[in-house]
């Protein structure tokens, strides 16, 4: 699995900006304190489900957004620096 989503780091790092979402419910839940103590959450745990169950949609999206991409030529080139892809180069015939 990690493997997977190595190979398609590069994708990754570029289209995850567009995907991540705004949600205003989960700052009180950030910001909620206990005691006073200010690094203490009480809900730790709820919110590392939270943020994996996100972070996995986002790469996951991220890695079909780098499919698509990789099977246009053009935009392989503009986007991923690819040139011809790494899926559809074929040598060229002298």
């Amino acid at each position: 699995m990690l493997t997977t989503i190595g190979k398609y780091s590069l994708e990754i790092y570029v289209f995850h900006w567009f995907m991540l979402p705004t949600l205003p419910w989960l700052m009180p839940l950030l910001t909620q304190q206990s005691d006073g103590v200010p690094l203490y959450n009480v809900n730790l745990i709820p919110l590392l489900i939270i943020t994996l169950l996100i972070a996995a949609v986002i790469i996951a999206l991220c890695m079909l957004v780098g499919v698509a991409v990789r099977h246009n030529r053009i935009i392989s080139a503009i986007l991923l620096g690819g040139g011809a892809g790494a899926t559809n180069s074929r040598p060229r015939q002298a």
